[in-house]
């Protein structure tokens, strides 16, 4: 079983647990935040904070991605720029090249 099958088999149980947690929590609530207090159903309450939550890895996600780019486009331009520096100093300069003729 490969790790691709693996994780696409627990999103399903993990999906299918929040579903049954769902159907089962539609009691009111009450949400006190601050200086606010809010009353609206367990199930739709669950469901705001997963969204929430994976908008939010979304987001995590998309800038480890972006970051790890950079530092790769990073690595490659100093390798590059070791590799011309290189270059130049090892090549023979013109004044070697006119003595030698």
């Amino acid at each position: 079983m490969t790790a691709k099958r693996i994780r696409m088999i627990l999103a399903l149980l993990l999906t299918g647990l929040a579903i049954v947690f769902v159907v089962q929590n539609t009691v009111p609530v009450d949400i006190k935040f601050l200086f606010w207090t809010l009353s609206m159903s367990g199930a739709l309450l669950f469901i705001l904070l997963i969204v929430s939550g994976v908008v939010m890895g979304w987001f995590l996600r998309s800038s480890y991605v972006r970051r790890t780019r950079q530092d790769k486009k990073k690595a490659t331009d100093a390798k590059i720029e070791a590799e011309i520096m290189n270059r130049i100093h090892t090549a023979p300069s013109v004044k070697d090249a006119q003595s030698g003729q």
